[in-house]
């Protein structure tokens, strides 16, 4: 392993490990600072959108480990995928998956895929403050959705302790695998101080898709690559690329 080869890798520490392990089978170290974590939100009528909807329609695989299993005991057997990790993870429950083309796996992908499908009832579990671009394209079809926010991002215990060491180990690129991820790598550096600010700000970073590198150049971050497709896979593959 080249060892000036060196990624930041800010994702939810659960995410980070796929992220770690195919960055690695590059040949590059990652360096994982878990800036953000996940966690559930309450929902008090979730019985009764799951019972009356046509569809659920899952738009990253963190949605599936919050409502995954709720809805598969249920019996709901339309069930749709924005990409290959959110799909393995309803596979894993016994759903048969939905998934938009190769190419399309996005909010605007999915809803398409899910109007072929004929779909006109359907539930989107989602992230608080997650991207509206699924549950939009559907209404402007017409279609009836209820988008219930099923958990949230919020810091992670020891963050800046984590991105000081992080940094401090020489990451030459940043890899970023969500909006929630740009921002927090943004507010965590800036806490630490405007040096530390400057430099993640100067990190060529990698993005998982043009959704993310918006976010990123938003928050002032230098966008150099973005992903082929919204992968761990073709993530790694960027990052790499940027440090070889």
């Amino acid at each position: 392993m080249n060892v000036n080869a060196r990624v930041l890798v800010v994702r939810a520490r659960d995410g980070a490990e796929a992220l770690a392990a195919a960055l690695h089978a590059r040949g590059v170290e990652a360096l994982v600072a878990p800036l953000t974590r996940q966690r559930a939100l309450a929902v008090s009528d979730l019985d009764a959108l799951v019972a009356r909807c046509e569809w659920v329609a899952f738009a990253s695989a963190a949605a599936v480990e919050f409502l995954g299993v709720r809805v598969d005991s249920l019996g709901v057997k339309r069930v749709a995928a924005v990409g290959p990790a959110s799909a393995r993870a309803l596979s894993a429950l016994g759903s048969r998956v939905l998934v938009p083309p190769e190419g399309a796996h996005d909010g605007a992908g999915l809803a398409k895929a899910l109007l072929a499908a004929g779909a006109r009832r359907v539930l989107v579990p989602r992230a608080k403050d997650g991207r509206d671009e699924l549950v939009d394209a559907l209404r402007a079809a017409g279609v009836e959705v209820d988008a219930p926010a099923v958990y949230e991002t919020v810091a992670a215990p020891g963050a800046a302790e984590s991105l000081e060491a992080a940094l401090g180990a020489g990451p030459r690129a940043v890899a970023l695998s969500a909006p929630s991820s740009a921002r927090a790598l943004v507010d965590v550096a800036a806490a630490l101080s405007p040096a530390r600010l400057a430099l993640v700000r100067a990190l060529p970073a990698a993005c998982i898709g043009e959704t993310t590198a918006a976010a990123a150049r938003a928050l002032g971050l230098t966008v150099a690559a973005v992903a082929a497709s919204p992968s761990v896979e073709a993530l790694a593959d960027a990052a790499a690329a940027l440090v070889r």
